[in-house]
């Protein structure tokens, strides 16, 4: 779940309900199963002309680009992974903002 972090100056936080996990792949069966992972972020525009059925095939990760977020290690219901910086909504409330999460990728800079 992506959410608002009120303890983190607003920021966009990262928990997950371990209890009702999601997976296309291996099943996740413990927020313990993810010690590491990365996020994009995608915003398609405002409008549902601009939804992510509609803009999604072209969309590029302008938003969030392989943010590394890592789980806090303390198993809960609702587990946080804390990400490697701040990032908050876009001010413009009406975006359409998808986020997309796999396996974390070290890269170079």
């Amino acid at each position: 779940m992506v959410d608002i972090c009120e303890y983190n100056d607003n920021a966009i936080c990262f928990s997950a309900d371990t209890k009702e996990g999601f997976t296309k792949g291996t099943p996740i069966n413990s927020s313990n199963d993810i010690p590491v992972m990365t996020v994009y972020g995608y915003q398609t525009g405002a409008g549902a002309e601009n939804n992510w059925e509609n803009k999604g095939s072209t969309a590029t990760p302008a938003f969030i680009n392989n943010l590394k977020v890592v789980n806090s290690g303390v198993e809960t219901e609702t587990a946080i992974w804390n990400p490697e910086y701040n990032v908050y909504w876009p001010a413009d409330e009406a975006l359409n903002v998808t986020f997309v999460i796999s396996t974390y990728i070290s890269q170079t800079r």
